[in-house]
């Protein structure tokens, strides 16, 4: 968020289009907004205890709690926001802003602590500091166990998805090249084996894409035959490839690669980057997606671990995305390895 913009609103009193819900940490505290026609709910966790605290505000009450700054519960959401996004401050030439927690031993209690300065002109600066006091909510140990093991359950959940592995990953089966439309691909092997007949680019998808609601993790592996070209590639792209004629995809946004030959991975929007080892004639390279968080990794030869190599827009879904293969050299050979052939 534009700190300009949030201190304009906050100063004129005008509601601004906020998301309706937001979380972020403070300190040792995991806070939960969400914000409604009728009141804003704000919910804190500890992260290690998980002991939980709760209040909920009426916009009539919105005013007086922080002294006039926020005359609305969606510019108090908005302020908030803003500072969770920001590791709970922002600075800047015309405003200050700063969130911090105080334990409230007194009234088995937490306060949000929220300090704003903000300058109107050469000379003219006003400040608000103000709290917001979050009450424990009472579980007994049955509840409190519950949300533990959950909570644990979801930090392994996050370990397995930080590393790929391809021995991990169901493969697409029954999976061939498509037919060429043109140009200069020959398919041999039951359409399992495409070679290049000349020294120039061609891209050439499977006759499938990855699978909705299947296996959390899906792969397909393509072995080199022949030593990967200095122009070649391995990955997947939305949609269906130009089947033979040439090689689009490396221009097209919505496109991901690994460079067999050295290693690399690329895409229009980060290009180049060092990723993994590189590969030789007869290697296998695994391309691995984690259909669930939208990840893609690429390994050579089942190679160890590998971080993933790109997060993919959520908005896609496995069913969107076509395995491809780009060529150049000619008589360069690739064939979608199974685990008999």
């Amino acid at each position: 968020m534009d700190a300009a913009y949030a201190t304009t609103s906050l100063s004129s009193g005008e509601s601004t289009q906020l998301p309706q819900t937001c979380n972020g940490y403070c300190s040792d505290y995991m806070l939960n907004l969400k914000l409604t026609p009728e009141k804003l709910i704000i919910d804190a966790e500890h992260r290690v205890t998980h002991q939980l605290y709760h209040n909920d505000f009426e916009p009539k009450q919105c005013e007086q709690i922080t002294d006039g700054l926020c005359p609305s519960l969606d510019q108090l959401f908005e302020l908030i926001h803003e500072l969770l996004e920001n590791k709970c401050a922002t600075s800047n030439a015309q405003s200050q802003r700063s969130l911090t927690i105080k334990i409230d031993n007194e009234n088995k209690a937490i306060q949000l602590q929220i300090n704003v300065a903000i300058v109107f002109g050469a000379k003219q600066k006003r400040s608000w500091n103000f709290s917001i006091l979050l009450k424990k909510v009472q579980l007994n140990d049955i509840e409190r166990m519950e949300k533990i093991i959950t909570n644990l359950c979801h930090r392994i959940e996050e370990l397995e998805s930080r590393v790929s592995s391809p021995t991990a990953a169901k493969p697409l089966k029954n999976t061939k090249f498509q037919t060429p439309a043109a140009g200069t691909l020959a398919l041999s092997n039951n359409s399992l084996t495409c070679t290049n007949t000349a020294a120039v680019h061609r891209e050439l998808s499977v006759d499938q894409s990855f699978l909705d609601g299947q296996d959390r993790w899906q792969k397909i592996s393509f072995k080199w035959n022949t030593a990967p070209s200095v122009n070649c590639y391995v990955g997947v792209m939305q949609g269906v490839s130009t089947n033979g004629q040439s090689a689009s995809a490396l221009q097209s946004d919505q496109a991901w690669f690994l460079r067999p030959q050295n290693g690399t991975t690329f895409s229009k929007q980060y290009q180049y980057r060092p990723y993994t080892v590189v590969a030789k004639q007869g290697s296998v390279i695994t391309v691995v997606l984690d259909t669930q968080n939208m990840l893609l990794s690429f390994h050579v030869d089942n190679d160890c671990e590998n971080r993933w190599a790109f997060q993919l827009p959520k908005t896609l879904k496995p069913s969107d995305l076509m395995p491809l293969i780009i060529v150049h050299d000619a008589n360069e050979s690739v064939t979608i390895h199974t685990e008999t052939n």
